[in-house]
């Protein structure tokens, strides 16, 4: 599926009638990340709305079967863990009420996250920026690598960037009705984990860039991760397992190789050298 979506000089953004509607994703037995991201956004006066996470490790047997793609998981990864299955399973949630509601824009948060005082600012640039018609994710959070080519200036020193390599982080992040469109039908049954941004764009699903420098960063309650952390890791398969290894072995075995031929090499051309001196 190609992320190029050309916007006809007919589609105009809406008339906004108020803040990009923010969710987020809480566990409701976290009591203590619900009060610290309540107190943030309360103290920027952005209007916000709880979504309830999923627990996968509450989900039944028949629950999984239906909501997981264990093989296609196996086939592009490691399998997931419970947590992560939830964790997906929670964003997923949101971009359905999205295209149900028919919600043009959107700012997802987890409650483990620490927003800086422009984020507010941030989201409305995004918004006047893109048309819902587009399918698009914009990183608020970190990313370590990005291309400033094409970057487009936004406010308060920062700028929207083209991120490559590998970017992680699902707790801060602005979206688009037809990105969550897309990502709904897409991602579903689960198969990979919400931030997984570079197995997204690999697949050219949406538009991903990021704001750079950031303005969301991860709280420290988010060392203690209730929906996400990596436990009770979905078994290995020996086919899978077997792969990773003979790739690994392999280009391993490459490098050797290259660097005893360079030094050989490098050798042979010292006695060279040293043959032409002495005659």
């Amino acid at each position: 599926m190609s992320m190029e979506h050309r916007v006809s000089k007919s589609q105009t953004a809406r008339i906004f009638s108020g803040p990009v509607r923010c969710f987020v994703v809480n566990m409701p037995s976290a009591a203590d990340r619900r009060e610290q991201i309540t107190r943030q956004l309360n103290s920027l006066d952005y209007p916000f709305e709880f979504f309830p996470a999923v627990d996968g490790r509450a989900l039944s047997a028949e629950e999984i079967e239906i909501n997981y793609d264990r093989k296609r998981a196996l086939r592009e990864s490691t399998g997931l863990t419970l947590p992560e299955i939830g964790c997906a399973l929670s964003h997923i949630g949101i971009y359905r009420k999205m295209v149900d509601e028919g919600i043009g824009h959107a700012l997802i948060l987890e409650d483990d996250a620490r927003l800086e005082p422009v984020v507010p600012a941030m989201v409305e640039k995004l918004r006047e920026h893109y048309v819902e018609g587009q399918p698009a994710v914009v990183l608020l959070s970190h990313v370590p690598k990005y291309l400033k080519r094409d970057s487009v200036a936004l406010a308060e020193n920062r700028v929207l960037v083209n991120p490559y390599g590998s970017c992680s982080g699902a707790y801060g992040y602005f979206i688009t009705l037809a990105g969550a469109r897309v990502l709904s039908r897409e991602l579903w049954p689960v198969w990979v984990v919400s931030d997984h941004w570079l197995k997204i764009h690999e697949w050219r699903m949406v538009s991903i860039k990021a704001v750079v420098p950031d303005c969301i960063k991860p709280h420290e309650l988010g060392e203690k991760s209730l929906i996400g952390q990596r436990g009770q890791q979905e078994p290995h398969n020996r086919k899978t397992m077997g792969r990773f290894c003979r790739k690994y072995l392999h280009g391993e075995l490459w490098w050797y190789l290259f660097r005893r031929m360079r030094n050989l090499c490098f050798k042979l051309r010292v006695r060279m050298f040293d043959v032409v001196l002495t005659q």
